[in-house]
């Protein structure tokens, strides 16, 4: 799907690794940006009040949902004048690194 709309899967606009969910595995959630428009079905981002939104991803496997939307974040600034899409994903994986890989040492 990267090659098709454009993008470097090693280059997400934004990454982030949250908790261990129930079923032991971690979750990451990021978002990848590319030119284009939506043109059919629903946004990623559903409005649940004047002042918030969540995201509603479909599953593409077990461990893997994603989404599309127009409501772009972190834009980088080639692309301002751009109409961007951004593709929403979620993952959930396990922990391949020893814990002491993942602390950060205090200088």
């Amino acid at each position: 799907m990267a090659d098709l709309l454009g993008f470097d899967i090693r280059k997400p606009a934004e990454l982030c690794h949250y908790f261990q969910d129930h079923s032991k595995l971690y979750r990451t959630e990021g978002w990848f940006h590319f030119v284009g428009n939506i043109l059919s079905g629903r946004d990623a981002w559903m409005q649940i009040s004047e002042t918030s939104s969540t995201a509603d991803l479909a599953p593409l496997t077990i461990s893997f949902d994603f989404g599309f939307t127009d409501n772009v974040a972190l834009v980088s600034k080639p692309f301002m004048d751009k109409h961007l899409v951004q593709l929403e994903f979620v993952t959930h994986v396990p922990r391949v690194l020893p814990e002491s890989n993942w602390l950060i040492p205090n200088p």
